[in-house]
């Protein structure tokens, strides 16, 4: 006669086996969501932030050559911007920044023209005179009257705005 030995220790059915298969690939589905969501947000914040640092840098490219333009020649104090339009500026010392395309570019005293931003969606320039009223050029006002520039600058995730004060409009060069 045969003798059956019987296992204590009894193993894992298949339907066990398929129900922990189903458990580990519905947490790790859900793992995965939340992994990929912090790193598109992550990417979003990383892109946002490089925008900003660009914009800061271009705004303080901006502020900067435009306190240091020269005064008009002959003058005791006017700014020597020569040409104002909402999207574009000049100098009488040939600094000049304007928006061609998706590109706001500089041109420094003296230099060659190129890219400051790129990508932009918004590059827009009012002119404030003395008395602190925006100016209007088709209205009679003149371009010697121009005591400050608000500069407005956008691209898709990021709106910066800034002022300058032109210094030879404040007694000094």
């Amino acid at each position: 006669m045969m003798k059956h030995t019987h296992n204590s220790h009894p193993g894992f059915t298949l339907i066990e086996l398929i129900a922990v298969i189903v458990i580990i690939s519905t947490l790790s589905s859900v793992v995965g969501s939340l992994v990929h969501e912090s790193v598109k947000i992550y990417a979003g914040a990383s892109a946002q932030r490089e925008a900003q640092e660009r914009h800061g840098f271009a705004l303080e490219r901006m502020v900067r050559a435009m306190r240091e333009a020269a005064p008009l020649v002959g003058s005791t104090g006017t700014p020597g911007l020569v040409t104002a339009d909402i999207n574009q500026c000049a100098f009488e010392d040939g600094t000049a920044f304007q928006l061609s395309g998706t590109d706001v570019l500089m041109t420094p005293a003296g230099g060659a023209s190129g890219p400051l931003a790129r990508n932009v969606t918004a590059f827009e320039l009012s002119y404030i005179g003395e008395d602190g009223v925006m100016l209007n050029f088709g209205g009679g006002d003149t371009v010697d009257e121009v005591r400050t520039i608000w500069i407005h600058l956008q691209s898709e995730s990021v709106d910066t705005r800034t002022a300058v004060y032109l210094r030879a409009a404040m007694g000094g060069v």
